[in-house]
């Protein structure tokens, strides 16, 4: 077989094959995969996403240093709100997560939703990749008089609050 068919047909091998997995990966979505996690009695996840089901995969993060990753799942949908907010909005669904950890106690952290890649940490923050490339998204928290902001670099969070906590989740900074 000469060189250039050779290449010819390796070129059409190569046409034809699965694209990366980096390739097919779904871009993450912040309005409908990024929530907000309530640990108390129960865990409850807010977030603007009337999609999730049952054994949903939920990475929650508590953006205090040091950061906590844990993983739940989404045990079932609840019709009326199981979070602590007065303020949730009419696009808010509220989910009950259940988690195998041991080590839960009450906090506010932020939930991503069916979140398919890889976490870093990198100078006590705890980053993902919802991009599916070189960038990454460091989770954080910030006091202000408003009381405490979680957000990452994109400024897609949304506003809750833990009424006699003083925190807020805000999509200001």
């Amino acid at each position: 077989m000469n060189a250039s068919r050779f290449t010819l047909i390796a070129f059409v091998c190569l046409s034809l094959s699965d694209p990366p997995a980096e390739a097919t990966a779904q871009q993450f979505d912040y309005r409908s995969q990024l929530g907000v996690v309530e640990l108390g009695e129960q865990i409850c996840l807010t977030i603007p996403n009337d999609k999730g089901k049952a054994g949903d995969i939920v990475h929650v993060i508590f953006p205090a240093k040091p950061q906590i990753h844990i993983q739940a799942t989404i045990a079932e949908k609840v019709s009326k709100s199981c979070s602590r907010d007065p303020d949730t909005g009419p696009e808010d669904s509220f989910y009950v997560l259940q988690t195998k950890e041991q080590k839960i106690v009450s906090g506010i952290g932020l939930g991503l939703v069916n979140y398919k890649s890889t976490f870093k940490l990198q100078d006590g923050l705890l980053g993902f990749n919802p991009h599916h490339d070189n960038s990454w998204e460091f989770l954080r928290d910030c006091a202000s008089s408003e009381g405490l902001h979680l957000s990452s670099g994109e400024d897609a969070l949304r506003r809750a609050s833990a009424p006699g906590t003083g925190i807020t989740i805000s999509d200001t900074m």
